[in-house]
């Protein structure tokens, strides 16, 4: 049964979860809750009551029915009265503060929660440890990034990163991809393709070539089979950004912007650690 609140006039719902005896808008308890006239009535009343007991205390006394009560002979009813009055205004703004009290109980429930602060994500590092030679190695990868325009189906997942990997006696750079790079325009070799490709430094452009190992994720700087890329760290270093260019199957010229910040910090942690784990 949806009952209807008489203080507040709020008209109970089936979804409401407060006790059935009372209200889920002001908080009364439906069966305690007078109005305001009937209390005033029944103040009133008391008042009257009381009053005519006194009256008739006062004739008892005096043996005199017709005999007016001087109420300086009973000061007692003036205290009475007063407590009563008091009594009535108490019950009154107890009521009203309790209802107050319930609607902003259910206001701070209801306020929505802060807004996480978004936190742009940076540079990270891994350690590992080759279980069968025991040589350490570490790595410093960038946040992962999309290309700077979108590709068409069945490239548009496409992501990237930038990392940097070191042992005791070398340090590497490479691009990783969640897909298989799909590079045209590249030259075949033994076991792997050559890409000749352009790079910018921040401001500073540079024609590089590329290694694919067939079938993998990862595209390695070329230095001769070198797998020191210590000049290639030292442009990381010294650049705000990189801007690769890659000539992509059906897309044309596509650009991956990797982000520099926080690189440095990256770079030097996994250096410190190629070398103290000798």
């Amino acid at each position: 049964m949806n009952i209807k609140c008489p203080k507040c006039s709020y008209q109970r719902k089936d979804t409401d979860i407060s006790p059935e005896y009372e209200c889920p808008s002001c908080g009364i308890i439906y069966s305690k809750y007078k109005p305001k006239k009937n209390r005033e009535e029944s103040v009133d009343k008391i008042k009257n009551e009381i009053k005519t007991e006194i009256e008739s205390t006062d004739t008892t006394e005096t043996g005199d029915k017709n005999a007016t009560p001087s109420k300086k002979d009973n000061p007692i009813a003036y205290v009475v009265l007063a407590m009563i009055f008091i009594f009535g205004i108490y019950a009154f703004f107890s009521n009203h503060s309790s209802g107050n009290k319930k609607i902003q109980s259910n206001e701070e429930q209801t306020l929505p929660s802060p807004t996480p602060v978004y936190q742009k994500p940076g540079w990270r590092t891994s350690e590992s440890r080759d279980k069968m030679t025991g040589e350490f190695e570490a790595y410093a990868i960038s946040p992962t990034i999309y290309p700077t325009e979108k590709m068409d189906f069945p490239y548009t997942g496409v992501n990237s990163w930038l990392g940097v990997g070191c042992t005791e006696k070398n340090i590497w750079v490479y691009f990783g991809f969640n897909e298989q790079p799909n590079i045209v325009g590249d030259e075949t070799k033994d076991g792997y393709n050559e890409i000749r490709t352009r790079i910018k430094w921040g401001k500073e452009l540079e024609y590089v070539t590329l290694t694919q190992t067939w079938g993998a994720k990862v595209l390695h700087f070329y230095y001769h089979n070198s797998f020191n890329d210590t000049p290639v760290v030292n442009k990381i270093l010294s650049s705000d950004k990189i801007l690769l260019e890659l000539k992509w199957h059906g897309e044309g010229a596509t650009y991956f912007e990797y982000p520099l910040d926080g690189a440095k910090k990256a770079i030097t942690e996994i250096r410190n650690k190629c070398f103290s784990n000798k």
